[in-house]
């Protein structure tokens, strides 16, 4: 009798060995264990503009259709009234949707006006016309870029939770059709609350799918000289947008394609794209320098008659420290302004500073 028991005791045992291997090694091999992780692939929008000569946008979509996921065209805008109007380009408009591109269009305040936030008739009148346009164009959704900037002493800080409210409605209407609603919006660390605080980004973050953060624009056309987009201001902003409440999977990175040409010392510059920049910097020869501080080119000149100028502007290494950004804070992508600004390498750095471990 002892050794019938003691024979069962010794079974069990077994099984239950046998048994906790086979959970070990079921666990080793599981399908979640093998499952590799997943690829970071940012996106990539390009704003799109229609205008004649080499920088417009039509012939770099053409030409790298391939290298975008988001298509972005500026066709429509919002008048005070609330009216919406429409500039449709039908041949670019085709090659996007060849391309299988999620065409989300650029609508902006066509004037620095906030009447169609502030009157309930003209606000649901231009909620109406995006509509209207989303179900004309068979769009995924929209862009929107509501700019308001201080002009004779008036700021419109004020109509903050009025375009809260606006984006509000728009993202109900949106949603209610399976439409996407993306938002570009001017950075706040670091900049004027004059030109910012009208966002409140907090609320927004719960509102939008997509923010672009329009990260350029630090030294500009009435500023004195300096960087177009330093790096530790990019960064810095970032961060802010993380702290007040954007999710790193919803923010697009800007990236500028163009720079400003100052007097020296002066305010009063002009934009010009980066490859008019690179070029006329050749005819002069001009000598471009790195500023290792704000990791951004530059150069000064001086043209025939004229007192010396000084260039600030963004390219394909600064693209690429851009992008190193956004692989290290696992942004969605980037939001490109714009098609046909770019220099001739911008798009073979582009793609392979967002190949699989490029940033490793």
């Amino acid at each position: 009798m002892v050794l019938v028991d003691d024979v069962r005791r010794r079974r069990a045992i077994w099984l239950l060995i046998a048994l906790a291997a086979v959970v070990v090694l079921g666990i080793a091999v599981s399908p979640a264990a093998r499952k590799p992780a997943p690829v970071f692939r940012p996106q990539v929008v390009g704003y799109y503009v229609d205008e004649a000569g080499p920088t417009g946008s039509l012939g770099s979509l053409r030409e790298h259709v391939q290298e975008l996921d988001v298509f972005s065209p500026l066709w429509h805008s919002i008048y005070p009234d609330g009216s919406v109007d429409s500039k449709v380009n039908p041949e670019a408009l085709e090659i996007a949707r060849r391309a299988r591109l999620q065409i989300l269009p650029l609508i902006n305040a066509g004037e620095n006006d906030d009447t169609f936030l502030r009157d309930p008739a003209a606000r649901d009148r231009a909620i109406a016309g995006i509509m209207e346009a989303v179900r004309r164009y068979n769009y995924d959704g929209v862009f929107l870029d509501v700019q308001l900037l201080p002009e004779n002493g008036k700021t419109f800080a004020g109509s903050r939770d009025l375009l809260t409210d606006f984006v509000r409605r728009l993202r109900d209407r949106l949603k209610a059709e399976r439409k996407t609603l993306a938002m570009a919006v001017i950075p706040q660390f670091e900049t004027s609350p004059d030109v910012s605080a009208i966002y409140d980004y907090g609320a927004l973050a719960r509102l939008v799918d997509r923010v672009a953060l329009m990260t350029y624009d630090r030294h500009q056309t009435s500023s004195p000289p300096g960087p177009v987009a330093p790096f530790g201001w990019v960064e810095g902003n970032i961060k802010d947008a993380l702290k007040k409440g954007f999710r790193p999977g919803q923010i697009l990175l800007g990236i500028a394609t163009y720079g400003y040409d100052w007097p020296a010392g002066q305010a009063g510059g002009f934009s010009r794209p980066t490859r008019e920049i690179l070029e006329r910097a050749g005819r002069l020869g001009a000598e471009v320098k790195w500023d290792e501080r704000f990791q951004e080119p530059y150069y000064v000149y001086t043209a025939p008659g004229d007192r010396p100028r000084e260039v600030w502007f963004e390219n394909k290494h600064t693209l690429k420290q851009k992008i190193s950004l956004v692989r290290k804070y696992r942004l969605a992508g980037v939001a490109i302004w714009r098609l046909g600004f770019e220099e001739d390498d911008f798009w073979r750095t582009l793609r392979a500073s967002l190949r699989p471990g490029a940033g490793r």
